[in-house]
């Protein structure tokens, strides 16, 4: 046999297996040996594998992606069906809207490429290796998550559970970090808030800009709106300090946020 070894992936069954020309190896308790004697009996022959690019299969909740997607499509086009039955084309619009941001989240998944890392949808950022400070992957409950904590935030999906070996590999490799076997804890936490945190005050400002000429108090809503902005502010300062290490700084950001949220919520009650 001269073809390469190939190890494949379902996302249907969630099962994985080594094809090595004259059988298959199925991915179980003891296959890193069976792998291993493989690759002794046949020295120099070509390895490759369905994840050769580093890019790994969604897995939500550790369960296998094409079944949860198809499950996904139906329940949504039910609730789509029977919102127009009850509320007519603009119920199932509402609907049809609602459900597609979490079927877009099923597509989350792990690419560990040279080139850096993306943990989440397809559309998210890749994070050079330079900017990761934290790597790590949980396995419990039949469920495996890749997670990293960068200079910008940090991140969390799911990966097959049957893959977790090859993806601690690549995490280990390309990162040169070690990896990390908990969840993270509270610093993951925090670094996953920092991109949201950010993006509030600016959605808060626009939104109230937009909706300040069509109020009867124009520049009370504009001045409540703006205490609003502030306190966003400093809340995303404060999950900032928290997820750079700095607690009391994350304190006292909060602190301001609290008092500028009780005075918006003084003035916008006398409006």
């Amino acid at each position: 046999m001269s073809g390469p070894f190939v190890e494949r992936y379902s996302p249907w069954t969630g099962r994985g297996w080594l094809e090595t020309g004259a059988g298959v190896i199925p991915m179980k308790p003891g296959y890193a040996v069976e792998r291993a004697a493989a690759k002794v009996g046949a020295p120099g022959r070509p390895w490759t594998s369905d994840w050769a690019d580093g890019t790994f299969e969604p897995a939500p909740l550790g369960l296998p992606h094409y079944p949860v997607v198809a499950a996904g499509l139906v329940a949504t086009l039910g609730a789509i069906a029977g919102a127009s039955v009850m509320a007519g084309v603009s119920g199932a619009t509402v609907v049809g809207v609602g459900a597609t941001w979490p079927l877009l989240r099923l597509l989350d998944h792990a690419s560990i490429t040279e080139g850096g890392l993306r943990l989440g949808p397809p559309w998210a950022p890749r994070v050079a290796w330079s900017d990761v400070e934290r790597v790590g992957l949980h396995v419990a409950d039949g469920r495996a998550t890749a997670w990293a904590v960068t200079r910008f935030g940090g991140g969390s999906v799911d990966v097959p559970h049957i893959l977790a070996p090859a993806a601690r590999a690549r995490l280990r490799r390309l990162s040169g970090l070690p990896v990390e076997v908990g969840d993270g804890g509270l610093d993951l936490r925090y670094a996953r808030w920092r991109p949201a945190a950010a993006g509030l005050p600016l959605g808060v400002l626009v939104g109230t800009m937009a909706a300040t000429p069509f109020t009867a108090e124009p520049f009370g809503v504009l001045f409540v709106g703006g205490l609003v902005v502030v306190a966003l502010g400093a809340l995303e300062a404060a999950v900032t300090a928290r997820a750079t290490g700095w607690g009391t700084g994350a304190i006292a950001w909060s602190t301001v946020a609290y008092a500028v949220v009780l005075a918006a919520v003084g003035i916008g009650q006398n409006l």
